[in-house]
């Protein structure tokens, strides 16, 4: 037994509680399912009196909401790997551990939700400078194609001189 938690004490009866061997062999059958993880069947009605009954409805009860929690936990965390945040785990309605893990879950949504975001923004950001450096290296480009064009221009006009200079030499 664990720490921190008391045994549950079977209520004071005179009488002895009556389950047929098919009543014993359905409970077995739906707890055996339910251990290998099918989490559909439940216990029909049976005799054997009110805490029968009782039990009965305290174990469906039980498997209702492992069953919510694990379908809606997993829906939510489909949805959120797929970029989708809309889907949260509610907490309603589940007790104890159950709404604490609903809750935990629902924060890891919304982390991943803002982490999704910040990603989304960086890569915004990336594509911006993506864009700029596009277009600053068209402007460089067009720079570097004008600056040749000078650079011919002053060759040309080099050797003009230089010829220029050849000519007044040779009539000296």
């Amino acid at each position: 037994m664990r720490r921190g938690r008391t045994a549950v004490q079977p209520a004071a009866t005179t009488s002895a509680v009556l389950v047929t061997q098919a009543e014993l062999d359905q409970v077995l059958a739906v707890l055996t399912a339910v251990a290998d993880g099918d989490l559909e069947p439940r216990l029909p009605a049976m005799g054997g009196g009110p805490q029968v009954e009782q039990a009965r409805l305290l174990v469906n009860r039980l498997l209702d909401i492992v069953d919510a929690f694990v379908r809606e936990s997993a829906v939510s965390l489909t949805e959120a790997a797929a970029g989708r945040f809309h889907r949260t785990l509610l907490a309603r309605g589940l007790p104890g551990a159950f709404r604490g893990a609903a809750g935990s879950i629902t924060s890891a949504h919304g982390a991943l939700a803002a982490a999704h975001e910040d990603l989304d923004h960086q890569a915004r950001s990336r594509q911006r400078l993506v864009g700029h450096a596009v277009e600053i290296s068209g402007h460089v480009a067009a720079a570097s194609t004008e600056l040749g064009a000078s650079a011919e221009g002053l060759a040309q006009g080099a050797r003009a001189g230089v010829t220029d200079a050849d000519a007044a030499m040779a009539t000296v």
